[in-house]
């Protein structure tokens, strides 16, 4: 990477935004913020804006007309780190415009997956996913073919409740504890209930093209591997590291380079000696993930229905309109 990189992150004020924009108050000499925008925090937006002199910034309450004009010739990396569908022709015009686009936002993958990645191929444009899992297999696959795959598996911690049997009792604050990684209030709630995990899932198969019999999930509590690639010689790639986002978002930042430190909150070195467990995800364990597979697999274009009820079901959960458990049945309201 040479020169100074023109960035314009979308999300700035949230959990994602704060980590990234930590790793560009380190780097300064290679990053320079020309945009931001986040949901509804102005105060905050116009504190960063000040801070590393972004010269635009909107609220996602801005129209799409306004939200695309933060991207121009001038920009080298658009980082979506949002949720909704709301931020699509800012993503699209970015892609045309063969810029690099690091991506978070899960629904904009589930929804549009396959329009993006022929957009990418087309004007040449680098795509890489920033949730963990899938950007462990973007780190994995890097000069390997995927004819050569055999079958994918990615990793999920189970979340705060993986050995807790009355979930109708849990309250929102546990909810959005995490044990192990440090999360938006949605993505928190999410991770719990395994939406996440089926989204993720939707995200390779969208973005890799991979059928979803070959693409498995495990649980494993520890977070420490993210991806596990299976080749056709029988090999395999894995990818580990101490849970921390800032090592999704600095491999994007410093693409195809590595970051020149360690970006890791957790200064400790991996610990080689640590049991890993990797047990199978049995069906009915997380009664949401199989909602959401169960409609990927036979009505897929109901998927966006699903994402609209799953931003409604947390909102009630965490207001107490809801209880946890009743999240399932509120995914399928109004799909037939």
């Amino acid at each position: 990477m040479t020169g100074l990189y023109n960035l314009v992150i979308i999300g700035a004020t949230g959990s994602l935004g704060g980590q990234c924009l930590e790793i560009v108050r380190r780097y300064p000499e290679q990053f320079r913020v020309v945009g931001l925008s986040a949901h509804r925090n102005r105060e905050n937006l116009e504190q960063l804006a000040l801070e590393f002199g972004a010269r635009q910034t909107l609220l996602s309450s801005s129209s799409p007309e306004e939200l695309i004009e933060l991207v121009d010739e001038r920009v080298d990396h658009l980082l979506l780190l949002d949720h909704g569908l709301g931020s699509r022709e800012l993503c699209l015009k970015a892609l045309a415009m063969s810029k690099r686009v690091s991506i978070a936002n899960k629904e904009l993958i589930v929804c549009h997956g396959q329009e993006l990645v022929y957009l990418a191929k087309e004007c040449q444009s680098e795509l890489i996913p920033l949730d963990s899992e899938l950007n462990a297999l973007h780190q994995c696959l890097r000069g390997e073919a995927l004819s050569d795959v055999s079958r994918v598996i990615i990793t999920a911690s189970g979340g705060p409740f993986l050995n807790r049997a009355d979930l109708g009792q849990v309250t929102p604050e546990q909810a959005l504890r995490h044990p192990n990684w440090m999360m938006g209030a949605k993505t928190s709630v999410d991770s719990a209930t395994l939406v996440n995990k089926a989204l993720e899932v939707i995200q390779v198969q969208q973005l890799l093209g991979i059928p979803y019999d070959r693409i498995e999930v495990r649980l494993h509590p520890e977070s420490l591997v993210h991806a596990i690639v299976e080749f056709c010689d029988g090999s395999s790639k894995m990818l580990a590291y101490h849970p921390d986002m800032r090592i999704a978002l600095g491999y994007a930042l410093f693409y195809p380079q590595r970051a020149p430190g360690l970006l890791s909150a957790n200064k400790q070195p991996f610990d080689y000696d640590r049991p890993i467990n990797l047990s199978p995800l049995e069906a009915g364990r997380f009664p949401c993930f199989d909602t959401v597979m169960d409609i990927a697999h036979n009505k897929p274009e109901q998927l966006s229905r699903v994402l609209e009820n799953d931003q409604v079901a947390i909102q009630k959960f965490l207001k107490g309109d809801i209880q946890f458990d009743e999240i399932g049945d509120f995914l399928l309201k109004g799909i037939l």
